[in-house]
């Protein structure tokens, strides 16, 4: 069996990820040079192409980019959470993640709608759960 490397986010590694939702937020990295954001992997900057990109702490605050509401439950886990929503979110400052939206929340989706990281949802469920900001 071949050795498994953990994966990278934009210089993150997926434990250093996981432990910012566990402190709630988001772990993004800024490049030093351009100041572009991102919060995929790669060992450089999109935007310019410098590779000094340094890791922080992102509050999660941004805006539906897209979603999709799921009625079949893909994994065990999720039987008995359907239907649920799964957000695509433009992060302020720009990079894009993936999240869900908080289960109690009835306020339908529309596109560019501001959102607030639910930092409690994000430290108990360990993925980015969103709320409808204000």
């Amino acid at each position: 069996m071949g050795v498994i490397r953990e994966a990278t986010v934009a210089g993150v590694t997926m434990a250093n990820f996981r432990a910012a939702l566990g402190r709630g937020c988001i772990a993004v990295a800024q490049c030093a040079s351009c100041g572009h954001q991102q919060a995929i992997p790669s060992e450089t900057c999109f935007n310019c192409g410098s590779g000094q990109l340094a890791v922080r702490d992102h509050p999660g605050g941004g805006r539906v980019f897209s979603w999709v509401v799921n009625h079949y439950a893909f994994a065990p886990e999720l039987v008995g959470q359907t239907p649920y929503t799964v957000l695509l979110v433009t992060l302020d400052g720009g990079s894009r993640v993936y999240g869900r939206l908080a289960a109690d929340v009835a306020k339908p989706m529309e596109a560019d709608m501001p959102l607030a990281l639910d930092a409690g949802s994000t430290r108990e469920h360990g993925y980015p759960v969103y709320r409808p900001a204000g």
